[in-house]
């Protein structure tokens, strides 16, 4: 299957990583949206929704999960223990704004309020949830942390090759070493 997706988009191994780490988060977001809604008197959240249905909700999950990684995507993906720290303010940071937009979509006025009251009491009450959320999360900031460093890789051989091509002479007036104390 990994082999056809990849053929089929001929993507990079980065870019793989960053598909991968998006649809991770927006099936567990579409998940997480119908567990939220299913556990609460939802027919009558159904009957005003725009969508009406349970794949309606499911597709506002889903999509919402993606807006709200692209959102805090700038949270994600950063090496080291800092970088994990981001990552799990940067989750809680995504689960509340793909709640506010799941909720704005499915019921436009009181789903805006409601729904990241609702996501909080659903993680509060339901502690595998939230592990379950920043598990998936912790996975999508480690394949956006190997996407990251081999974009660095590549842009350091890059930037070793192009200081090379120059002359010595422009090579010292423009890259000036730093410990040129020593």
């Amino acid at each position: 299957m990994a082999k056809v997706f990849g053929d089929l988009f001929n993507l990079s191994r980065g870019g793989k990583a960053l598909a991968t780490a998006y649809a991770a988060i927006g099936a567990t977001s579409a998940g997480m949206t119908l567990f939220v809604m299913s556990g609460n008197n939802a027919a009558d959240v159904l009957a005003r929704s725009p969508l009406g249905t349970e794949a309606g909700i499911v597709l506002t999950g889903a999509v919402s999960g993606l807006i709200a990684l692209y959102l805090t995507r700038r949270w994600m993906g950063m090496p080291g223990k800092l970088g994990v720290a981001r990552a799990m303010v940067g989750g809680c940071a995504m689960a509340l704004v793909a709640a506010v937009i799941a909720g704005t979509l499915i019921a436009p006025l009181s789903g805006t309020v409601f729904a990241p009251i609702m996501l909080v009491a659903a993680f509060g009450l339901k502690p595998w949830l939230a592990a379950a959320w920043f598990g998936v999360v912790l996975m999508a900031h480690g394949l956006l942390a190997r996407r990251t460093k081999g974009l660095r890789e590549v842009t350091r051989k890059t930037d070793s090759t192009a200081i090379g091509q120059l002359s010595a002479l422009s090579q010292a007036n423009l890259y000036h070493k730093r410990n040129h104390l020593h």
